[in-house]
C-alpha cells in the first residue's frame, strides 16, 4: 500500500505532463467562417476555415460576439446569464439564469420588449451549466431541462407566449441524458446522449414525432456544442489526440475529422481497456491492463463534484485531462486496474442518485463506495 501510494504522489507531481498531449477542440459558426478553439495542456489556440474547412488559418485572437447589452435592461432581480442566444431573424433572445439553486430560461421579445420566463429548482442533473442548453430554431426555443429526473429536450414557441411564465413540451427525454443538441430542418434533432451505456455518449437525429433515433457517430463530447453551417454539422469527438473537431454532411451521410495541426498522441490511452461496470445502484468504467497484475490489486478513483459524471476513455472536461493521462499511465506502466466510480451525488444516471447526496455526505456516499468495493 506504501509503494502503491508513493507511486500515485510521484506520477501525479512528477511525471512530464507535456507527454501526455491531449487536445480538446470545439467548434463555432459565425457568419460565413467555422473557427476552432484548441486547449491543450500549456496553450490555447485559434483557427478559422471556410464551410468545407478545407484549407486552416491561424488566428491571433478569438472572434467574439455577445448579446448580453440587449439583455441588460430584463435583468432586473433575476439571477445572472449564463448562456444567452439570440434567434435568426434578431427578434428574440434566449437567456440562461442561475444563481446555483434556481435555474431560469428567459425569453426576451425585442419588438415588444417584453420578457417571458421559466423557472425550476436546480437540481444538477445537468451534465454542466455551461453548455449549449438552450438554442433556437426559427420562433421555437429548444432548451434542456432535468425536471423529469433526466435531461431532456424541450420546446417552446416564443410567438405562442401570452403569459408572463411558460413550462414547454418534452421533445426528446428518457431513461438517459442529453448532453448537447441542435434543432435541424424538416422536424428533426441532432443530439448528443448516453441512450445506450452511461459513459459512452453518441451523436443521434431524431424526428421529434418519431420513436426511433439514428446514430451517427460514438465517443461524443457532451461539453461541447454541436454547430451547423450548410449542409454539414461540426461536433467534436475523441480522436487519436484527444477531442478533435469531426463535420458529418447531412446530405452524404460521410464523416471526417478537421484537418487541424497534429500533435503527439498519448501512447497510454491505446494500451488499455475500458468496461462499463455496475455494483447495485452505482456504475463506474474499469480501466483494465492488457497484461493485468497478478497481485489483483484495485484502485479507486473518485471524481470531485460531487455533481459530476466519471468517464469511460477521456472526460470532455479539460480540467480532467491530466487525471485522465495519470490513470492511464499507472494502469499501462504498473497493470494496475483502476475503478473510476460514480458515487451518490453523481450526475448522468438520473436525479435519484444525483439528488440522494443531499444532506447525507459522509454517509451515503461512504457507504455506497465501500459496498462497491466489497463486490468488485
Amino acid at each position: 500500500f506504501r509503494l502503491l501510494f508513493k507511486l500515485i504522489i510521484i506520477t501525479s507531481f512528477f511525471l512530464p505532463l507535456r507527454a501526455f498531449a491531449l487536445v480538446y477542440d470545439e467548434a463555432d459558426v459565425l457568419e460565413d467562417k467555422i473557427f476552432v478553439t484548441r486547449v491543450e495542456f500549456e496553450k490555447t489556440s485559434f483557427f478559422e476555415c471556410g464551410v468545407k474547412c478545407k484549407k486552416i488559418k491561424s488566428l491571433p485572437t478569438p472572434p467574439s460576439k455577445s448579446v448580453a447589452t440587449l439583455l441588460a435592461p430584463f435583468g432586473k432581480n433575476l439571477p445572472p446569464v449564463l448562456r444567452a442566444r439570440g434567434s435568426e431573424d434578431g427578434r428574440y433572445i434566449g437567456a440562461w439564469r442561475s444563481d446555483g439553486k434556481t435555474r431560469i430560461i428567459q425569453i426576451v421579445d425585442l419588438v415588444k420588449q417584453t420578457s417571458f420566463i421559466r423557472e425550476e429548482k436546480i437540481s444538477n442533473e445537468t451534465l454542466q451549466e455551461e453548455t449549449r442548453l438552450l438554442v433556437w430554431h426559427g420562433s421555437n426555443l429548444f432548451f434542456l431541462s432535468d425536471k423529469d429526473g433526466h435531461n431532456s429536450i424541450y420546446k417552446i414557441g416564443a410567438s405562442n407566449l401570452n403569459t408572463q411564465n411558460f413550462e414547454g413540451e418534452k421533445v426528446i427525454g428518457g431513461n438517459f441524458s442529453v448532453g448537447e443538441f441542435f434543432p435541424l430542418p424538416d422536424g428533426k434533432i441532432a443530439f448528443i446522449a448516453n441512450l445506450n451505456d452511461p459513459y459512452l455518449f453518441e451523436l443521434f437525429i431524431k424526428d421529434v414525432t418519431g420513436t426511433e433515433a439514428t446514430k451517427i457517430d460514438s465517443d461524443i463530447s457532451y461539453s461541447s456544442a454541436i454547430v451547423k453551417k450548410g449542409d454539414l454539422l461540426f461536433y467534436s469527438k475523441r480522436g487519436d489526440f484527444g477531442f478533435e473537431v469531426f463535420s458529418y454532411n447531412l446530405k452524404t451521410k460521410k464523416k471526417s475529422v478537421l484537418p487541424l495541426p497534429k500533435t503527439k498522441p498519448s501512447k497510454h490511452l491505446g494500451a488499455i481497456s475500458y468496461e462499463t461496470v455496475k455494483f447495485g445502484d452505482l456504475n463506474g468504467s474499469l480501466l483494465k491492463p492488457k497484461t493485468p497484475n497478478e497481485t489483483g490489486t484495485l484502485i479507486i478513483w473518485l471524481h470531485g463534484g460531487p455533481h459530476r459524471q466519471a468517464s469511460k476513455v477521456l472526460h470532455p472536461f479539460r480540467s480532467y485531462g491530466v487525471y485522465d493521462s495519470t490513470l492511464s499511465y499507472i494502469t499501462n506502466e504498473t497493470q494496475v486496474s483502476v475503478l473510476k466510480l460514480d458515487y451518490p451525488g453523481s450526475v448522468g444516471h438520473g436525479k435519484n442518485l444525483s439528488e440522494s447526496i443531499y444532506q447525507n455526505v459522509g454517509s451515503i456516499d461512504v457507504e455506497k463506495t465501500l459496498e462497491a468495493i466489497e463486490i468488485a
